[in-house]
């Protein structure tokens, strides 16, 4: 999904209200560049994949210079919007604040104030992007956290009434995985999950995710691994989905410009949960099965495509999907490579969806590949040196807004 117009990244705040998705996502409007004066733009739909947009949820005003990241939760009044507040020079620590509607389909929204301020500790260079769970009476809360001399952190919080909070102290930090952990998303995957957005050295690095237990108020996590291969997933967002599965959403990012007006892209939606190996599985979202038109009719393992299409691929070791004139995916003996990327699976199962500028895979094993190729349009696909091809066009456009 691309934003009509002007600049998209984080993904924020996934929601179901009366039967119906909302999804919200950073926006400046006004440019194709990022600025500190980011907005809430807000998405409905049916389903995970046909989205209308709506008017923007929360803009700056009323004492914020920008609306940052947060996430979404259902309070006994109904949903309530957390969300980050920046003011003034220092960006980087911000202010918690909450956000509540107006009426009964969620289209305007009104700030209900800051509820928590960054901590006093010098040594906290870095704190936003709050994620709330739980429920009235018992609610927690991660804030990410740049932590002086010892990298990125996630902060705990606990509160009856989601506006007095009080201080866990710090749930998660490792030094040497970047200065800053953003988008912390802390989740139940047959056991405490923690998934993170890794800032370091002033660059967006990639998301990372540990599975693993909580003793004494620390998490404890198994190895660190990349969820979303191909450096181009970023600040992925978690929310459950109508039959209560944990999906998630991410911000797809190029160092190239794309189209002129535009700039950033979401993900398709994704399964998460727990894999085989200890680590996070990602598959996709049963909702993109339902774009799909008849299939494709395939010839010597080639396929002539539009330039958006939906593939079920088997690659022998050594064999490789073509995308032409985008992308070579070769089945190596340690996972496959795409580009630079290179992602560990040993599966030869591979689902691949072509879009505009964009190509997103998953292994049969759960490991996820999103590659932004601005301005390259897919043509054909065709499996060479041994495999198997089924094709089928996508109704695209009537998942994006605009």
């Amino acid at each position: 999904m691309t934003p009509e117009i002007g600049w998209l990244n984080d993904p924020v705040g996934g929601l179901v209200h009366d039967g119906r998705y909302h999804l919200f996502f950073q926006s400046v409007p006004d440019g194709t560049r990022w600025q500190p004066a980011c907005r809430w733009a807000h998405l409905v739909g049916d389903d995970l994949v046909r989205w209308r947009q709506l008017p923007a949820a929360l803009e700056p005003g009323e004492g914020d210079d920008g609306v940052w990241s947060g996430s979404a939760v259902r309070d006994v009044g109904g949903p309530v919007l957390v969300y980050t507040s920046v003011a003034g020079e220092d960006l980087d620590r911000g202010r918690i604040a909450l956000a509540r509607p107006l009426d009964a389909g969620l289209v305007r929204w009104r700030k209900d104030g800051v509820v928590l301020r960054a901590p006093g500790d010098p040594e906290v260079v870095a704190f936003r992007d709050p994620y709330v769970w739980g429920r009235p009476g018992e609610w927690r809360m991660v804030v990410g956290a740049g932590l002086r001399g010892r990298g990125g952190a996630v902060l705990a919080y606990r509160s009856r009434d989601l506006r007095s909070w009080l201080a866990d102290g710090v749930l998660a930090a490792a030094g040497g995985l970047g200065d800053i952990w953003e988008c912390p998303q802390y989740v139940d995957l047959d056991g405490p999950a923690l998934i993170v957005s890794v800032w370091d050295a002033g660059r967006l690095d990639r998301v990372v995710a540990g599975r693993g237990s909580e003793v004494d108020g620390r998490f404890r996590p198994e190895p660190w691994r990349t969820v979303g291969y191909g450096g181009s997933a970023y600040a992925l967002t978690t929310y459950r989905d109508r039959a209560g599965r944990l999906a998630g959403t991410a911000w797809l990012r190029s160092a190239a410009p794309d189209p002129p007006g535009w700039a950033g892209m979401l993900s398709l939606p994704v399964l998460l949960s727990a894999g085989p190996d200890g680590g996070v599985s990602v598959a996709p979202h049963p909702d993109i099965d339902t774009l799909r038109g008849p299939p494709l009719p395939v010839h010597g393992g080639r396929c002539e495509l539009d330039g958006v299409a939906d593939l079920e691929v088997e690659l022998r070791p050594g064999a490789r999907l073509r995308l032409d004139p985008a992308l070579d995916i070769v089945r190596a003996p340690a996972g496959i490579a795409a580009g630079a990327a290179r992602v560990p699976t040993r599966s030869d199962r591979l689902r691949v969806v072509v879009d505009r500028g964009v190509v997103e895979a998953w292994t049969g094993d759960g490991r996820w590949l999103a590659l932004r190729l601005p301005h390259r349009v897919v043509r054909s696909a065709a499996v060479l040196g041994g495999g198997r091809l089924t094709a089928w066009p996508l109704d695209a456009g009537s998942a994006a807004p605009g």
